[in-house]
């Protein structure tokens, strides 16, 4: 009985570049799917190299574009060398003790580009008197969600499938300002959050009457809005979820958030955050554990061994 049997052609990468059309390659080829059947039931093989197919217009086209595009690469030039600088001076302004000159200076001809907004709220909100600037806080945060459609952005996330040809390109993009807009809405309602714990329990009193006015409708506001986008109990939205339950005074919510902070990263700041809940929850037993357990738990150097 005969069976036939048919291959598709090579891929033009898989033939080696040393033959050509007309000539052939020879050697064995076998049906079998186990090791032992590979070695043993082998037959004799002769692939006929094929004439390679033609390219398409395509190829042609886009060469002739490339060409074309080559007139104008001067212009690309200096338009990726003004991009490059302004990238460079945003990424410094994490590092300034002072930017607000620097970013004054590009939001004149940069406002709609959104990461200049975003590295200056992460620069207002890592500096160490942040407590005397949390109203400037609150009003980065708010500039950078004026500026994100976050309806257009709610229906891209409710679709079932994106057929569009740019498809990647898009998701990309929409990940981005998703990203953008928790992080602006987490750091607002932080701000929010401090001041109004910051008045209940003042911890630094240079920043007493420099505290935004802030309600608890507010905050609670805030954190409805990012709800619409991540759970609360996402480890990138923690921090907003321990200082939500704590102005609410939902100690032991604020406790949980905190253990799942502390899973993710220790450190001492958390551990002095989980022990004043065990206070406020009464639970003296536990925060004297926790208190004894801090040098072990942060140990100033290392065992040596």
């Amino acid at each position: 009985r005969v069976q036939p049997v048919f291959i598709a052609p090579l891929p033009d990468d898989k033939v080696p570049k040393t033959v050509s059309y007309g000539q052939y390659l020879a050697g064995t080829i076998s049906y079998a799917k186990d090791e032992f059947g590979k070695k043993t039931d082998t037959y004799l093989f002769v692939y006929n190299l094929p004439e390679s197919p033609k390219k398409s217009g395509k190829t042609a086209s886009k060469k002739s574009n490339e060409k074309n595009g080559k007139e104008n690469n001067g212009d690309n030039k200096l338009q990726e060398y003004l991009e490059a600088m302004r990238d460079l001076k945003i990424s410094w302004m994490t590092k300034l003790e002072n930017c607000e000159d620097l970013y004054q200076e590009l939001k004149t001809d940069n406002d709609n580009h959104l990461p200049l907004h975003v590295a200056y709220l992460h620069a207002l909100d890592n500096e160490k008197d942040r407590w005397t600037r949390l109203n400037k806080v609150i009003a980065a945060a708010d500039y950078i969600i004026e500026k994100i459609d976050t309806t257009a952005l709610l229906a891209y996330f409710g679709m079932a499938s994106d057929s569009r040809p740019d498809a990647a390109t898009i998701k990309t993009e929409k990940e981005q300002l998703k990203s953008h807009l928790m992080d602006a809405l987490v750091r607002k309602g932080c701000a929010q959050a401090d001041a109004i714990l910051e008045r209940e329990e003042p911890r630094h009193t240079a920043a007493e009457t420099d505290l935004p006015d802030v309600t608890l409708e507010q905050v609670d506001a805030t954190v409805q809005e990012l709800q619409k986008f991540v759970d609360l109990n996402d480890s990138k939205v923690l921090s907003l979820t321990v200082r939500h339950a704590l102005v609410h005074k939902h100690y032991g919510k604020a406790l949980n958030a905190l253990k799942k902070s502390a899973d993710a990263k220790n450190g001492k700041d958390t551990d002095s955050e989980m022990i004043q809940c065990l206070n406020h929850l009464g639970w003296q037993h536990m925060e004297r554990h926790m208190v004894a357990s801090l040098p072990a738990r942060n140990p100033p150097s290392y065992r040596p061994f």
